[in-house]
């Protein structure tokens, strides 16, 4: 994918990014996979089928691969209103997903040996939650969020710039990796 090399052609990214927002019909692909997997391991292994949610909630890190870093690191000196008007924009499109998965019952539980945060596991008794009766919400799981990419800037610019996006997404989640 281009760079995004002038702020307006934020724009132009819109009907890609809607795009993200959409599973579109992934249980035939999905079945198939296990069919193979059962193929390979039936009788040895126990094949389960674990929802990997594809939206981070870090944000910055796709914009940063959108714009480049360098670019960013000047927008947000040069022109603030179009980094909030990205950030804006990732943050309402992950949230849509991440409701989206929720609302189609796409979730499964990641408190046990489940990749976490970045390298992590997540292994707890605090998840899920107590009123948990079988279909995996987003208060049920662990979310995960970072900022390495803006680790030079302020405490004051990472809260304007990133963080403040970022615990829009995480409110949804019962415990968080940061």
């Amino acid at each position: 994918m281009k760079a995004i090399v002038d702020r307006l052609d934020f724009d132009s990214y819109k009907s890609l990014l809607r795009g993200l927002t959409r599973f579109g019909d992934r249980e035939q692909g999905t079945q198939r996979n296990v069919d193979a997997a059962e193929d390979v391991f039936g009788g040895i292994l126990r094949v389960e089928v674990k929802a990997w949610l594809p939206a981070g909630c870090s944000l910055i890190g796709q914009l940063a691969s959108y714009r480049g870093l360098d670019q960013i690191m000047l927008d947000m000196i040069d022109r603030p209103e179009w980094v909030h008007k990205a950030m804006g924009f990732l943050c309402d499109a992950t949230e849509k997903l991440l409701l989206q998965a929720e609302a189609e019952g796409s979730l499964t539980l990641n408190n046990r040996s489940d990749y976490n945060g970045s390298g992590g596991q997540g292994w707890t008794d605090e998840l899920p939650q107590k009123d948990f009766a079988g279909r995996v919400r987003l208060k049920d799981l662990w979310g995960m969020a970072e900022a390495q990419e803006i680790a030079q800037v302020s405490p004051a610019m990472h809260e304007e710039f990133v963080l403040q996006y970022q615990r829009r997404l995480l409110r949804h989640f019962g415990l968080n990796c940061y």
